[in-house]
């Protein structure tokens, strides 16, 4: 989505999805996000996530601020090179992509000027109405008790029970106890040949 620029979440939940049914494990997931929709949803492109069951397992962590700001653009070495421009950001939404579809170009366009960037902000409305659709949670991701407290309340998944073999204590235990009813006959006899090297 980074290389794209096309943030659909939709896109994003249905992959969680996805990746939820390729575990062999029951799992939960919390899901980053600033809520930001790239192109923006409307009727022609809004997907039907109504057949998600993944929504007892899964919240959106809204992250960002409520002041719009530029979205950073990496290139291909994952190096910052500026700001995501509107032009690209518009051409990538309408389906414009590179030659290869898994890398961005080495020296993609960024915003030459500060009215040129694209702008996002934290969708938090969009985000809480999402995770309603779904059956999801929603929490604002942030450094205060608040949001370890619910990582911590999440009930866990599963719990499961291993097996482990304690035959090994049985047979100490066993040869402790044989032990020590040798111990006084043993201890009784080394006594008496004390005695008896003493006194003849």
């Amino acid at each position: 989505m980074a290389w794209k620029c096309n943030s659909r979440l939709s896109f994003g939940v249905r992959a969680a999805a996805n990746t939820f049914d390729s575990l062999n494990a029951p799992a939960q997931m919390l899901f980053f996000t600033d809520g930001d929709e790239a192109p923006r949803v409307n009727v022609t492109i809004k997907q039907d996530l109504s057949g998600i069951q993944i929504g007892s397992d899964f919240a959106f962590v809204g992250v960002g601020g409520h002041a719009k700001v530029g979205v950073p653009r990496f290139n291909s070495a994952n190096k910052r090179i500026g700001y995501w421009p509107i032009t690209d950001t518009y051409n990538g939404a309408v389906g414009v992509t590179y030659s290869d579809p898994g890398q961005d170009e080495p020296d993609p366009s960024v915003a030459s000027a500060e009215y040129d960037r694209y702008l996002s902000q934290l969708e938090e409305d969009y985000l809480i109405s999402l995770a309603g659709e779904i059956k999801a949670k929603y929490i604002k991701g942030q450094d205060n008790p608040v949001f370890y407290d619910f990582v911590q309340k999440q009930k866990p998944a599963a719990s499961f029970v291993t097996v482990y073999s304690i035959r090994w204590l049985y047979l100490t235990l066993a040869f402790l106890l044989i032990l020590a009813t040798y111990l006084p006959s043993l201890f009784t006899s080394r006594l008496w040949e004390s005695l008896r090297s003493k006194f003849g």
